[in-house]
């Protein structure tokens, strides 16, 4: 029997934000997944290709994911990839064909495999030693590699190419592409982004995005002024050679940053937990 509270636009909602069918399902009290899907479907929903578990050869993702952006969970995506994914190929292949992304935070990866219907892989930290007896623990990480030279191709658009680092100029999105905005640069700032809280300062909460490309952050830089942000500053790094960073402790900006950005809960929960509860207080 169906929840009397289902809602099929905000299942939707739920869904393109990468959610399972299976977590949707449970949220509204239905018994299966399937009737969450029936619904999708008979909504014009076009459902993610799940991953299949008989056989690990099989593509269990799409070959069109970056055609063009037009769901929230592939606008995240994006936003990671321009901060930590990087593009690479297999060694006996003279064309880079392989998409990656690593981060500590498993909640990210398994978000983006759960989206992607990719599988991912846990990369185990080595303890390093250094001189003088110091000893460094690095911590686990996790990986998805999506394997597609069409990918590879769509991505060059949307500025994730080889080598990446300083030449990184921001995506050159489409008019449809726009509203999509704010989960973009939700991935941005979960790559890339800190947030600060002094307790001697007019600011109480400011952020950052640190790049090696001060013409990324100029992208990024416009695109949160398209949001209603105002009063940015792009500030070259003088402890960092080549760096640059994005800052605003503006209040007004950080209502944003609270209310538009990182207003759902899906990806990385420790920084938007922590935004939150300081915001909140």
């Amino acid at each position: 029997m169906s929840n009397i509270n289902f809602n099929i636009e905000e299942a939707v909602k739920m869904y393109n934000s990468g959610m399972s069918t299976i977590k949707i399902a449970k949220a509204f009290g239905f018994k299966t997944p399937k009737s969450i899907s029936d619904k999708l479907k008979a909504h014009g929903i076009s459902l993610r290709r799940n991953i299949n578990g008989n056989s690990a050869k099989i593509k269990d993702y799409r070959d069109d994911i970056f055609e063009t952006i037009d769901c929230e969970w592939k606008a995240y995506y994006l936003g990671l990839l321009l901060t930590d994914g990087w593009i690479t190929k297999h060694k006996d292949k003279s064309y880079y064909d392989v998409v990656g992304l690593s981060m500590i935070d498993e909640d990210v990866i398994s978000f983006i495999s759960n989206c992607t219907g990719k599988s991912y892989t846990k990369i185990i930290g080595k303890e390093k030693e250094f001189p003088f007896g110091n000893t460094c623990y690095p911590k686990d990480q996790y990986r998805i590699l999506l394997n597609s030279r069409k990918i590879v191709e769509d991505l060059k658009r949307l500025s994730v190419v080889p080598n990446k680092t300083n030449i990184l100029s921001g995506p050159d999105l489409r008019y449809s592409e726009l509203k999509y905005l704010n989960f973009i640069m939700r991935g941005i700032i979960d790559g890339d982004g800190t947030f600060g809280f002094p307790s001697n300062s007019d600011e109480s909460i400011y952020f950052r995005i640190i790049s090696a490309s001060e013409d990324f952050l100029i992208w990024c830089k416009d695109s949160l002024e398209i949001l209603g942000m105002r009063n940015i500053r792009i500030n070259k790094i003088k402890s960092r050679e080549n760096f640059y960073e994005l800052y605003s402790g503006v209040k007004s900006n950080i209502d944003i940053l609270v209310n538009t950005i990182y207003k759902y809960s899906f990806g990385m929960s420790r920084k938007r937990d922590l935004i939150l509860s300081k915001y909140y207080k």
